[in-house]
């Protein structure tokens, strides 16, 4: 290897002792060209032991790309951000460090987002969401680049450019469901807010039609929303004389609440009732059954989708990841 020294084509094209332009195609991971499976071994050898560097800006301009990958994030990460979206963050972050690709971070569907995603900033787009504003996604999808959803459920027009990918809500409350009917649970209490985010309205949503697919074997759900004092509204239905035989509950902090009433007031979990609990991210308190989102492999398999749409070599697609048991 050479060291202090640029090396060109040109000089490896004379080391080898073909043509400026086969060395191009040898050292080119998208020439269409074909040559010989040796020479290419035999170019690629000889530019690997005189220390030969493409010229990325060449090569962005030969192949019309930046290399550039932007992800779309709530304004309000700015300032914070949840473990679920950090792990989303983390999957998609390491599996984009295996290629040649960078991220490059948005928080917000602003004028400067549009801007620069406009100019060719980027070569495709990860969005990153759970809001019910979806304005600003159709916007995105018109602008023609591969684009991924994550995280949001989105009415998919035209898989050619465009994919979604997020958490398996129906599967889970299915899960749920199946676990209560195992033990003969006929009222349930479904402890969520709906209005808290789109995730949160689906597993609502998914929540009542299971509640009506049940319903002629005696089945009554029924849906409640965290109180700011979650501890006094919870000892209130325990002590207002109904019983539920089961709770299902969308998040660990309500869940270890509930337990430390329940136990206050001398009753047994999962003896006078059952406790299936849902939550946005593992490595957090719970007790009883936990599902969570597999926010990581979201995060991976976005990557991957787009990787194929940005190489030709597939379409969008929607993608259900299932919640993983703990």
């Amino acid at each position: 290897m050479i060291k202090g020294k640029k090396i060109s084509r040109k000089e490896i094209a004379e080391a080898a002792g073909v043509s400026d332009a086969m060395v191009s195609y040898a050292l080119s991971d998208t020439s269409k060209v074909k040559i010989k499976a040796e020479t290419r071994e035999r170019i690629r050898r000889i530019a690997e032991e005189k220390g030969y560097m493409p010229n990325f800006i060449g090569r962005a301009l030969v192949n019309r790309q930046s290399y550039n990958i932007g992800l779309l994030m709530p304004a309000k990460c700015v300032s914070a951000i949840s473990l679920h979206y950090l792990y989303m963050l983390h999957g998609l972050s390491n599996a984009i460090n295996d290629t040649e690709y960078c991220l490059s971070t948005f928080f917000g569907a602003n004028d400067k987002y549009y801007h620069k995603i406009m100019e060719g900033r980027v070569d495709g787009i990860v969005i990153m969401d759970s809001g019910f504003d979806k304005s600003y996604v159709e916007k995105t999808i018109n602008i023609g680049l591969p684009t991924v959803i994550m995280n949001l459920d989105y009415d998919i027009k035209d898989f050619s450019k465009t994919a979604c990918i997020r958490p398996d809500h129906e599967k889970l409350i299915s899960v749920a469901f199946d676990y209560f009917m195992s033990h003969n649970c006929k009222k349930i209490l479904y402890i969520n807010n709906p209005s808290l985010c789109s995730p949160a309205m689906m597993l609502y949503e998914a929540f009542n039609m299971e509640c009506g697919k049940y319903a002629s074997q005696g089945v009554l759900g029924t849906t409640i929303a965290p109180a700011e004092n979650f501890s006094q509204q919870i000892e209130n239905i325990f002590k207002s004389g109904q019983k539920w035989d089961a709770f299902l509950v969308n998040g660990n902090i309500y869940n270890i609440e509930l337990y430390k009433i329940a136990e206050k007031l001398g009753l047994i979990p999962e003896k006078d009732f059952k406790v299936f609990t849902s939550h946005s991210c593992k490595n957090e308190p719970c007790k009883g059954p936990l599902y969570v989102h597999a926010s990581e492999k979201i995060g991976k398999m976005a990557w991957e989708i787009l990787y194929s749409m940005l190489n030709e070599k597939g379409k969008g697609k929607k993608i259900l990841i299932p919640y993983e048991k703990i």
